[in-house]
């Protein structure tokens, strides 16, 4: 399905297809016991809002960033989880007689 970039930005149509209202539709609309799919009928009823290209471009930039924020902290929780998982590992087999002296009790 084409797109008019002079109409909807695609930036901006991901944030709109990403939003519960939007996924609840296509999920509402998905044929398949494997694989779902939504036809091409189903996608173009689907209604869009559309707000003037400027207004588009602020929503994506923000979308964008927001995504950004959520995959480093998603990264920065996984290196937590993995220090966390070590530190216990080795209190667990009894070598962190030095670690203990050294973590903040509290």
């Amino acid at each position: 399905m084409a797109v008019d970039p002079e109409k909807i930005l695609p930036k901006y149509l991901q944030w709109c297809l990403n939003r519960p209202a939007a996924q609840k539709y296509l999920s509402s609309r998905a044929k398949g016991t494997m694989l779902k799919m939504i036809g091409k009928r189903d996608l173009g009823e689907m209604e869009v809002s559309l707000p003037s290209l400027e207004i588009q471009a602020r929503i994506a930039e923000l979308f964008s960033l927001f995504l950004e924020e959520e995959r480093l902290t998603r990264r920065i929780l996984d290196g937590k989880k993995s220090y966390m998982e070590a530190v216990l590992s080795r209190l667990a087999a009894g070598g962190g007689d030095k670690l203990t002296e050294e973590m903040p009790h509290g």
